[in-house]
């Protein structure tokens, strides 16, 4: 069965915004947005799946509208006001939060991972 993340399965880390407030959306997008080669490094690309319209460098655009339907299924059925999900490379859930999170929680927890220690030595 085809996902719309299917694409990005070992080539890419996936940030997920949920919700319908936008003050958390706009705060976590501003958040990351401080450190876009900090995300760049670690592969990460950020998905806004609230429907809330923000206008930002570093939020993914590709979404088609039944990848966001299939997304908020999958992740958000129940219509959480803020989620934010972290996705690993193996497509995998590493984080789940109701609150934004902040770059050092993020990037703290994907350098704790196997896969990115490899790619921080390969470098």
């Amino acid at each position: 069965s085809c996902t719309p993340l299917d694409s990005y399965k070992w080539k890419n880390r996936i940030v997920l915004m949920f919700g319908n407030n936008p003050e958390l959306i706009n705060h976590q997008i501003r958040t990351l947005e401080a450190y876009e080669r900090g995300m760049e490094e670690r592969h990460l690309i950020l998905f806004n799946v609230s429907g809330i319209d923000i206008e930002s460098p570093i939020v993914d655009q590709s979404l088609k509208p039944d990848g966001i339907k299939w997304l908020k299924e999958e992740y958000n059925s129940r219509n959480t006001s803020f989620l934010v999900i972290l996705i690993g490379k193996d497509g995998g859930v590493k984080i789940k939060d109701t609150k934004p999170l902040s770059s050092d929680r993020l990037f703290a927890l994907i350098d704790g991972m196997p896969m990115r220690q490899q790619e921080m030595k390969n470098n």
